[in-house]
């Protein structure tokens, strides 16, 4: 089984070389950048390993803070002209998906399905009351998302095959 203190580790290590590297020229890499990988490293660092001892509340934090993650990744790849419009739907889409997540995972309620519904669809309201976004624009930018990084999106997807493999075949508790 994986050591997740070396997972944190080396993550927290490729953050600070990375960091070095881009204050030296020698990457082109911004702040919101470096931000948005840690941030959605530790999340799935944190996520696996609260999933892994059952703790609810760890898998909670640990999807809050890979969606942060995805969220800056999102801002720093596109140019958002009113962020004021879009900061309070985005908490709203975190926190109602981050609990959906967990309550999924680890324990049924129905209170708890209830407010993350609600929470979802208070920020999916308010992102199509507030935007000006049509189906095109949406559709061009999942494709630029895509094209710029498929082999990050297959990174994941293997990882995720490895893990549930290892379940299958561990059987843990």
């Amino acid at each position: 089984m994986i050591s997740f203190r070396v997972v944190n580790l080396s993550i927290l290590i490729i953050f600070i070389v990375v960091t070095f590297l881009s204050l030296l020229g020698v990457v082109s890499i911004n702040v919101i950048n470096i931000g948005a990988n840690v941030f959605m490293l530790f999340g799935i660092s944190y996520f696996y390993s609260s999933y892994v001892k059952h703790y609810r509340v760890g898998v909670f934090f640990g999807s809050v803070l890979f969606l942060i993650g995805t969220i800056l990744f999102v801002f720093s790849k596109f140019e958002i002209w009113n962020f004021g419009t879009v900061f309070v739907p985005s908490v709203l889409i975190v926190v109602g998906l981050s609990l959906l997540i967990s309550t999924v995972l680890i324990k049924l309620s129905g209170l708890s399905i209830l407010f993350s519904a609600l929470c979802l669809f208070a920020g999916v309201w308010l992102l199509i009351l507030r935007g000006t976004a049509t189906v095109d624009l949406y559709l061009s930018a999942v494709y630029n998302i895509f094209k710029d990084y498929w082999v990050i999106f297959l990174f994941l997807g293997g990882i995720i095959i490895l893990t549930t493999r290892n379940f299958k075949n561990k059987r843990y508790e």
